[in-house]
């Protein structure tokens, strides 16, 4: 027994003493030491002295380093998944299904210790829902450093993964990747944007890594999220939104159980990332998140959130020229908008100048 041995074992410790003040650090070192039995045996009273010093030191020295630089610690990670709630009540507008099904499942599965599997959200719905801005809400709960966060990985397929024909490469850089990402962190997260570009069959290599597995050659990926992101059911949302309208309901009304069978089988069936995947064969995706249409009022709420994001004092007549200023759809009763709120910035800076 040596003090690399102590070393070893510290790293078991750090959790629980990397919150501890930095003088307290090698009282505790020597405790947990004099209190195993098959170690204090084994070592005369010299190499506890050498042993404390030396791993005191090593414990030390990552504690002050991840004071001030990312790690993976409760320090730096589950930051505030708590407030999530709050965050997409005060600052996403139209979207009451993503505030019901996103807070609360990554809520439930930070909270786990050993949860069964990785969680994984699929978000769909037309441009300008939501989408990614909802992704960022959650990197921000997540992770201190939001969306700067090294334990996120982003993918966009239209630049990722621009040529069907190099398929194998894909699944080799993506499958080195999640596992490199994991060792350094078991709570990762992965974010697949376009995945309706994506080459069929790439998400598959996935299948592993979001299964019931406790370990996939030594490494625990139950603690990740993934999360994909596209455009596929956004018909399918609205058609049911419209439903909904012609017979009189709220938009409230609509539940996630009403949308989700309808974008699973969508997914599966129609050209993109998704489609003949046996993740979704095997029922590996969590949730299916619905980002219904954005109504004109919901684009008007966009624009006021635009204006006090700008310091600019608020103006209905701003707001209205705005709204006007957006395209909606269907033609014969246009309530929808075509591009949600993507196009509000822009369309504010013609009329602002």
């Amino acid at each position: 027994f040596n003090h690399l041995t102590l070393l070893y074992y510290s790293d078991y410790f750090f959790l629980f003493l990397h919150s501890m003040k930095k003088n307290t650090i090698f009282e505790a070192l020597f405790l947990v030491i004099t209190c195993i039995p098959s170690l204090t045996l084994a070592i005369e009273p010299i190499t506890v002295g050498i042993a404390v010093v030396a791993g005191g030191g090593a414990i030390a020295g990552k504690w002050a380093y991840c004071q001030f630089k990312e790690c993976c610690t409760p320090k730096w990670t589950n930051h505030s998944s708590h407030t999530m709630t709050d965050s997409f009540r005060d600052n996403l507008i139209g979207q009451h299904l993503v505030t019901h099904i996103v807070a609360k499942s990554i809520r439930k599965h930070l909270q786990q210790e050993n949860p069964k599997k990785a969680l994984v959200l699929s978000f769909h719905g037309w441009t300008g829902s939501g989408k990614n801005f909802v992704a960022d809400i959650i990197a921000k709960h997540v992770y201190k450093k939001g969306v700067q966060s090294k334990f996120i990985t982003k993918y966009i397929a239209g630049n990722d993964f621009p040529h069907k024909d190099e398929l194998k490469q894909y699944k080799d850089r993506v499958k080195r990747e999640i596992v490199e990402k994991t060792k350094a962190c078991d709570h990762s997260m992965f974010i697949f944007d376009e995945i309706e570009k994506m080459p069929a069959g790439l998400i598959d290599v996935l299948k592993a890594f979001i299964d019931f597995h406790q370990d996939v050659n030594g490494v625990d990926f139950r603690k990740n999220i993934f999360i994909f992101i596209g455009n596929t059911g956004g018909d399918e949302i609205n058609k049911e939104v419209f439903k909904h309208f012609r017979s009189g309901e709220s938009r409230q009304d609509i539940t996630s159980k009403q949308m989700e069978f309808l974008l699973s089988i969508d997914a599966f069936n129609n050209n993109g990332g998704l489609k003949d995947a046996n993740i979704l064969l095997a029922g590996l995706v969590d949730f299916f998140v619905p980002f219904l249409p954005m109504e004109r009022e919901h684009v008007k709420q966009c624009v006021r959130a635009e204006l006090i994001r700008r310091n600019h004092a608020l103006n209905e007549k701003i707001v209205n020229e705005v709204a006007k200023e957006m395209d909606y759809f269907p033609k014969k009763n246009p309530m929808f908008s075509t591009t949600g709120c993507k196009k509000v910035s822009k369309k504010m800076d013609l009329i602002l100048d």
